[in-house]
């Protein structure tokens, strides 16, 4: 390295120069090299997907008030943004608030003005995914942030491509990219955003896990299937199942009001009131929505509706008068019925006293 390009990067570090020097970037750097940035000339991401506050900002806040930054956040300009602005390619947005209010209660430079690691614009897409891969490894999104950013990573997926994504391709595209999610985890996410948080936004935003949501989307996914075999048959009015599980949701939005069990009463009274028919009473529609009879149709399948056939089309002779296979087969599975007097009307003797 020359002695000319050292003093370069030796003058980009020092924190008396490096806003002028930074902002005097016309052309921007076609490899990663370390800035130093002032606040003013960063921004958050737009694309971030965390919309919640970090449930550890406390502590973070503190980390760094004593001992600056760990970590080094890396940074990016969008050609189509606005101009001499950067924002984070890979998290910090956490981070970037906290500095903010640091400078703001202190007034100290060091808050003011941050170390980075600028890179090449990586696009958008890579910019979400990034995003999402920085916060997956501290496990800090919620299961809603972490569907609504891949959501946002699919929808960008399909607008460079020019055709829709299949969940397959993208969780394909998500794995090359560092962030592996199963294509059965996307579709669950797809469900939560298109039937759940319509309704029950603030639940989900509260950090609702995985295993909860799974449980609510297998509820609702059993509840539609009796909705849609009975529905044809009965008088709905003008509901229709979205409506009348949407509007149960809306009841329990709130951390403080969410039971999984007090949910599903409340469900079933709806549904009784929404679709009355004779078949579905309160123990009918508890046996439908149970996890565990869920579980046994898994593995067996649903029972098989036991049919009888009427009694002359089974009892039939021969030519010969001889009884056919299918009178036999009655007689058989009759072991308490007496052929002799049922047939040939002679009278069965009583059993022989042996007192």
């Amino acid at each position: 390295m020359s002695r000319k390009s050292s003093n370069v990067g030796a003058a980009m570090l020092q924190p008396g120069r490096q806003s002028q020097a930074a902002g005097n970037i016309s052309v921007m750097p076609a490899a990663e090299m370390p800035m130093v940035l002032t606040l003013d000339q960063l921004s958050p991401n737009p694309d971030n997907p965390r919309t919640s506050r970090n449930p550890r900002y406390d502590d973070i806040k503190a980390s760094i008030r004593s001992r600056g930054l760990d970590t080094v956040p890396k940074v990016t300009r969008d050609p189509d943004g606005e101009p001499d602005m950067y924002i984070f390619s890979d998290g910090g947005n956490t981070r970037y608030q906290i500095l903010s209010e640091l400078w703001q209660e202190t007034g100290e430079d060091r808050f003011f003005r941050v170390h980075v690691l600028f890179k090449p614009w990586p696009g958008r897409l890579q910019c979400v995914i990034g995003h999402l891969a920085e916060n997956e490894v501290r496990g800090e999104l919620s299961f809603i942030e972490k569907a609504q950013g891949i959501h946002k990573a699919r929808s960008i997926y399909e607008e460079q491509l020019g055709k829709p994504v299949s969940l397959r391709q993208l969780s394909e595209l998500l794995t090359r990219e560092g962030l592996p999610v199963h294509n059965s985890t996307i579709s669950r996410m797809e469900d939560a955003l298109k039937y759940l948080f319509p309704w029950i936004p603030e639940l989900l935003e509260s950090g609702l896990g995985r295993p909860q949501i799974t449980a609510l989307l297998a509820l609702r996914h059993d509840a539609e299937r009796v909705w849609d075999e009975f529905c044809l048959i009965s008088d709905t009015g003008d509901k229709s199942f979205s409506d009348v599980f949407g509007q149960c949701c809306g009841r329990f939005n709130s951390p403080e009001l969410w039971s999984l069990e007090m949910f599903r009463d409340e469900l079933i009274g709806d549904l009784l009131h929404a679709l009355p028919h004779p078949e579905l009473d309160y123990d009918r529609w508890m046996m439908e929505l149970d996890p565990k009879e869920r579980n046994r149709r898994h593995h067996f399948g649903d029972p098989e509706p036991v049919s009888i056939p009427p009694v002359n089309s089974l009892v039939t002779a021969d030519s010969a008068g001889q009884a056919t296979p299918a009178q036999k087969s009655v007689e058989v599975a009759q072991p308490f019925s007496s052929p002799r007097r049922e047939f040939s009307g002679e009278p069965v003797p009583p059993a022989p006293d042996h007192t």
